[in-house]
């Protein structure tokens, strides 16, 4: 089951970090209601994950505890994946 990303979700998918600072502002979600941190959690580099990160501020919290619409977190998709090092951020 996949859905078409939005333009944010994109640049996160293809670690196209200059074009992902222009658009990260907008907390848009995909068709399973993923954020753009879900999306980065299972697709981006660290470089990405450390944008995100810069322009959530104070609201990183919150979306690291958003959930999907299959009831997941950003950090359960790292955990799934076993991919803590992206947490080194």
């Amino acid at each position: 089951m996949g859905t078409k990303p939005d333009t944010l979700h994109r640049c996160i998918m293809d670690n196209d970090s200059q074009s992902a600072k222009n658009v990260i502002r907008q907390r848009s979600l995909d068709g399973l209601g993923r954020t753009p941190l879900h999306i980065a959690a299972l697709h981006a580099d660290k470089e990405i994950l450390n944008i995100i990160r810069s322009e959530l501020g104070d609201k990183l919290t919150d979306e690291l505890q958003a959930k999907d619409i299959l009831g997941m977190t950003p950090l359960m998709y790292i955990d799934g994946m076993r991919a803590w090092d992206r947490l080194d951020v």
